[in-house]
Order: structure tokens, then sequence, then C-alpha cells
């Protein structure tokens, strides 16, 4: 965190893990992020009616690693018919060459706040896109196996906030303060899982 005059902030953050769950060559990612802030009205100390004020933006990456037996397939043990023990395969073929998920995330945003504090606003705009999530498909059954574990899809997340503040009674031992919130939030689908001739599935 680097911090200059109280007025500009730049946080920064990197991170490494490896997972257990995932094959030897895709099971350790690297993921980071990055925000900065401006108070602004530290230059407009001018004007009486500004409180405070400040913008702020970030960007940053998070990843996700896969459950437990999705990488290799192994035989699954069913209830013995008679006294023979039986072995078969399950219903869902494995990836050997599956990814993390990723998230990428966007947020800017700006706080605001008027007459000694009384009446404030905070709105935030937010988008993340979610890349590679681990899924199971339907399959032809042709195959031998009813569904595949694969890396698929791209879906968008995105919305704005809204808190609107006041405080329209305030003395020396009391106080009154109020706050309005306000939430749009649209999901997409921007792509799906693709077959090997390219065609959404």
């Amino acid at each position: 965190t680097l911090s200059w005059r109280e007025t500009y902030t730049l946080d920064a953050s990197l991170r490494t893990d490896r997972s257990s769950t995932l094959p030897k060559d895709n099971n350790q990612y690297y993921y980071w992020g990055v925000s900065g802030s401006w108070v602004f009205s530290k230059a407009l100390q001018s004007l009486n009616w500004l409180s405070y004020g400040k913008l702020r933006l970030n960007y940053a990456t998070v990843y996700n690693d896969a459950g437990w037996g999705q990488v290799k397939n192994t035989y699954d043990q069913p209830t013995p018919f008679g006294g023979t023990t039986l072995f078969s395969l399950p219903g869902t073929n494995n990836n050997p060459n599956l990814k993390p998920e990723k998230t990428n995330s966007r947020e800017a945003g700006i706080e605001m706040s008027f007459l000694n504090n009384r009446l404030g606003l905070d709105l935030t705009y937010y988008r993340t896109n979610t890349f590679d999530q681990i899924l199971s498909v339907d399959v032809s059954t042709a195959t031998g196996y009813g569904k595949q574990v694969v890396n698929a899809g791209n879906i968008q997340n995105s919305g704005v906030e809204l808190t609107l503040r006041t405080t329209p009674v305030r003395t020396k031992n009391f106080s009154w303060d109020m706050n309005i919130n306000w939430t749009r939030n649209r999901n997409k689908v921007v792509e799906l899982f693709r077959d090997a001739a390219g065609n959404e599935v």
C-alpha cells in the first residue's frame, strides 16, 4: 500500500496457489489485484458545501480449483451381485487437462459528502467475467459416458449500487441518520461450451 498526502492511494497484491485437485501442468496459478483512489476534495477545499469526495478504481483476478476426483477416471465398486464383487466406470468422463476457473473483476466508484457530512452518496459500478468454469456437460452415450467434465463458458455479472445517506437531525446529544440503498444486477451468459467442431452446446 502506497499513500501520498492522504490524497492518492495505491494498493496492489500478488498471490500464488498450488492445487492438488488439478493436473500437474495446470495446478499452479498466480493472481493479482490493484486498486487506486483519489481524494479530490483535498484539491477543492474552497468549496464549503463539499465535505468529502473520492474516486476509486480497482481490478482483480481470482482463480478457483476443481473438486476432488475430476481429473482421472477411477472405478466404482457398486453393491456385490450375489457373491460376485463388481467394478464399473462412472457415468461422467473426467478431464486430465482441466484448467482452473478464472474470474476478472472491475469496479469504479465515487463517494461524496456535502454540507458538513449531512448529505452523502456512494455510487459503484462493477463487472465480473468468469472463464473456464468447471462443468459437467451432457455428451452422447455412444462415448460410454453420459457426461464430460470440461472448462467452458464466459459468464458476465455486472451492476450498479447506489447508497444515499442523510442526517436530518443532529444535536449535541442526538443524531438521526438515514440510508437508502438501490441495486441493479444483470447476469449474462456470454459464451457456452463449444464442442470439437466449435459449435456451442
